[in-house]
């Protein structure tokens, strides 16, 4: 009986899902409103060897995350954004709201509703040949969730916005922000300050300072990113600070070919110890095809681990306005560890697909 009520809820999420949709589409078709409507699928599948783990020599690791973008849709003063994206376990991937924002501007005002994830220190933006794992398109610090209501200000070349709201685990969360691009684009300036009613390891209070500047030029790229945590004492948490840094440089010799190096900082709560990971790879393109060889170091209380990778992609052809967006599917071949008799050897097929209505 249980079984059945629940197959039959399930049924009736479903038919409601198909019911929204079909008049979301109707009333969108009556107006002449354009759908601009995008899929994402990232994998990754890697078989590996590892002679020295006892028992576990042979093993197998995989990735899969599905993307539904709504990307801009505007009918008069109104924008909507909406990106779904599946959350994966062993036997089903789940869609879920990644990031919603409802926006009404009115000349320079612009009032918005967010429910979206907020953080610092998103890697690899002037990399598009990075390898595909759980952590790319995330941030690396202080990650947590805003839901809540904006206000932003714009000029022609800046912005400047105040956000309140929070969720159930930072509980309130207070941001104010700024962003300044020049006319051309090449330079971008953004600090902000984030305010915490709990940390979502330590449960005190904590105020987040941070600072970014995007530089594109030709033949020389960079991105770097500052935040700076205070954790305010309270109850048994002592005041202390933490702080994470990432910089990344792209160099493109020619047209056909960019070398790219990262370098990144971070304090890793609740230990409070620090982790340091830098990053070399050479990219070369021939026609459809790259040929990436890139190696890792990655320095965790005093121990050194190293990765060496080769990534093979072939580039489909772009069915997606963005540029850095290109479909591709890859070989990789990856070699890791912390001595020459501990090596882990890994081997795999990846995949970024992308297809825009």
């Amino acid at each position: 009986m249980i079984s059945i009520l629940v197959c039959c809820k399930t049924l009736w999420r479903k038919c409601l899902l198909l019911f929204l949709c079909f008049g979301f589409y109707v009333v969108t078709g009556l107006e002449g409103i354009e759908l601009p409507i995008a899929f994402h699928w990232d994998s990754s599948n890697l078989a590996s060897i590892a002679p020295s783990q006892e028992g576990k020599e042979v093993s197998w690791n995989e990735f899969y995350r599905i993307g539904i973008e709504l990307d801009s849709l505007r009918w008069r003063e109104f924008s909507l954004y909406c990106l779904l994206q599946s959350n994966p376990d062993y036997i089903s991937n789940n869609l879920a709201i990644d990031n919603f924002q409802v926006s009404y501007r009115k000349t320079a005002w612009q009032f918005i509703a967010v429910t979206k994830p907020i953080g610092f220190g998103k890697r690899d933006k002037l990399n598009p040949y990075y390898i595909i794992d759980p952590t790319i398109h995330k941030y690396r610090f202080s990650e947590s969730r805003f839901n809540g209501l904006g206000l932003n200000y714009h000029t022609t070349s800046s912005q400047i916005g105040a956000s309140l709201g929070g969720n159930m685990q930072n509980q309130a969360t207070g941001i104010l922000n700024f962003l300044w691009e020049n006319p051309d684009e090449s330079i971008t300036i953004a600090a902000s300050q984030t305010a915490h009613v709990m940390d979502s390891h330590w449960r005190s209070p904590v105020m987040i300072s941070s600072g970014a500047i995007e530089w594109n030029t030709d033949p020389l790229s960079l991105n770097s990113e500052t935040a700076f945590s205070h954790f305010i004492g309270f109850d048994r948490t002592k005041a202390h600070n933490s702080i994470y840094n990432y910089t990344e440089l792209g160099w493109k010799p020619s047209t056909a070919s960019l070398i790219h190096l990262s370098a990144e900082y971070r304090t890793l709560e609740p230990a409070s110890y620090l982790q340091q990971q830098y990053q070399l790879s050479f990219n070369n393109n021939i026609g459809c095809i790259s040929i990436t060889p890139g190696c890792l170091m990655d320095i965790y209380r005093n121990e050194e681990f190293y990765q060496a990778n080769l990534l093979v992609n072939w580039f489909l052809l772009s069915a997606y306005p963005k540029d850095y967006q290109t479909s591709r599917v890859g070989l990789l071949y990856r070699a890791e560890g912390k001595t020459l008799k501990s090596i882990k050897h890994s081997i795999g097929l990846q995949a970024e697909l992308h297809y825009g209505i």
